[in-house]
């Protein structure tokens, strides 16, 4: 299917995966197990209708068409488009939205991380108030 730029297809779709992996690790602790039904609403619901492969922006409802600016789905596939069908345009932009998604993963995880170690060290200091308090009972 793909005649050429397989290089540069997997880098786009990695590009884009990771951004949707951070995002997915960074939400998993806060969410648990409604973390894949949220993933699927935001990148796969949202991406249908936003990402301008089945009707162009300008023919979608405006949240959509809006969205198309600035949403992941959107950008990789107008730089898989980009990347096969016209290969001397630029594909700066596209890129540029593909990394910045990387962002709010990458500060998810890290704001979980601090919320997940601060709620292990207060049950960790719970379980040894409780230890004290079951040893002076007995």
């Amino acid at each position: 299917m793909l005649q050429g730029n397989l290089w540069g297809i997997w880098s786009l779709s990695w590009l884009y995966v990771s951004a949707i992996v951070m995002i997915g690790m960074g939400l998993h602790p806060m969410l648990r197990h409604w973390t894949t039904p949220t993933l699927t609403l935001l990148f796969v619901a949202l991406n249908f209708t936003s990402s301008g492969g089945i009707f162009n922006p300008s023919m979608q409802p405006g949240l959509f068409g809006g969205m198309n600016a600035f949403w992941n789905g959107a950008a990789w596939h107008h730089a898989a488009q980009t990347m096969l069908y016209f290969p001397g345009q630029s594909l700066g932009l596209d890129l540029l939205k593909l990394a910045l998604w990387l962002i709010p993963g990458a500060l998810l995880m890290v704001l979980t991380h601090i919320w997940s170690v601060r709620k292990t060290r207060l049950a960790n200091e719970n379980a040894r108030i409780r230890a004290v308090e079951e040893a002076i009972a007995a």
